[in-house]
């Protein structure tokens, strides 16, 4: 989000480039998902399930099932691997009556991998639309996540809600896939007696386009006095996780370096210093917000880089910074001596 960072102070003007979401069809089409192209054909299949299950939260698409899609290959004596070409594509989605049909591909270099999609149009065997995602091998369903939030909002115009995770519940594959889709899952503290609330200026899971400013405030308030204490103040640090994963540090920042608040108090980011302006990839993104009894000394370690980029990239895996940067810091505090909050939003270029 912030690698192409433009700082403006002093209330200039911020220019960004316009994105035009074409209008959506009067009739969506009926989808399928192949299984994608991977060095594990299981996780090829797996893939898929979790693509299609994403597209089906919203109840926006007509769906094939995956049974149907799988009967339809083995019908056609097509290899289960993935199809790699149009005009497989278009003989399956003819079988099972689907007008479009998602076909993939997963690439894996060294601890990377890049997933491919593309959208095949069934009638004509041409492809119609395709993205691609890069990230960390760790963060494969996140990474999936985002690549069907893209077709989903291409196809319908909305994007998929975001996924909050109940991490009390019964373990599983399914659980387990959700939560690492959930890239902001360690900010989670159930015996917290701090609530920080975020809130973004157009609300909650709403759209921003190129041309649109984006600000959000935020406040701490006390849900549990017993356990608190008497203290009226708290240490606020607010993480941005952009549609890559990236983490950047937002708060505190280059021209706001004390993050020292008080409890009820609400804070505006920006404030009337200084503007920020956002470009990059599309998608789901959110920020979450930290309050902790004292100081978080993995902010105090980033001092140099907030004074030399303003709103420092501190990460650029989600899963490397929660499992090796913020939970370890958080494991050290007791569970009544922080708590957390995050809001979703999503972004045009």
């Amino acid at each position: 989000m912030y690698r192409k960072l433009l700082v403006f102070l002093f209330s200039i003007p911020i220019y960004l480039t316009l994105v035009i979401i074409p209008a959506i069809p009067a009739a969506l089409p009926t989808l399928g998902v192949s299984a994608f192209e991977a060095p594990d054909a299981a996780r090829g299949q797996q893939i898929a399930d979790v693509f299609l299950t994403d597209l089906a939260r919203t109840n926006k698409l007509h769906l094939v099932e995956r049974a149907q899609m799988d009967k339809a290959i083995k019908e056609l004596a097509l290899a289960q691997t993935g199809l790699v070409d149009a005009g497989s594509a278009a003989r399956v989605g003819k079988l099972v009556g689907a007008q479009k049909l998602v076909v993939g591909s997963m690439v894996v270099q060294g601890t990377q991998v890049i997933l491919t999609a593309r959208l095949v149009d069934v009638a004509t065997g041409r492809v119609e639309a395709g993205e691609n995602i890069q990230g960390s091998a760790d963060e494969l369903f996140l990474l999936i996540h985002q690549l069907a939030n893209r077709f989903h909002r291409r196809l319908t115009g909305e994007w998929i809600p975001s996924l909050m995770v109940d991490t009390s519940g019964p373990g599983g594959m399914k659980l387990e896939i959700l939560q690492q889709i959930d890239p902001a899952r360690w900010a989670h503290n159930p015996e917290s007696p701090l609530q920080v609330v975020l809130e973004v200026n157009k609300g909650a899971g709403s759209t921003y386009k190129g041309d649109e400013t984006l600000t959000m405030s935020f406040h701490v308030d006390i849900k549990d006095a017993g356990k608190w204490g008497q203290a009226r103040e708290c240490y606020v640090t607010i993480y941005d996780i952009d549609a890559q994963g990236k983490i950047y540090l937002l708060f505190p920042n280059h021209w706001v370096q004390d993050n020292k608040v008080t409890i009820g108090k609400v804070y505006k980011i920006p404030d009337d210093t200084y503007e920020l302006g956002f470009v990059g990839d599309p998608g789901e993104e959110r920020f979450v917000g930290i309050a902790t009894r004292q100081p978080l000394d993995m902010v105090d370690g980033q001092k140099a880089k907030i004074q030399q980029e303003g709103v420092p990239e501190v990460n650029s895996s989600a899963h490397d910074f929660g499992t090796r940067g913020v939970v370890p810091k958080m494991k050290k505090l007791k569970p009544t001596d922080w708590g957390a909050g995050q809001v979703q939003f999503f972004r045009e270029k």
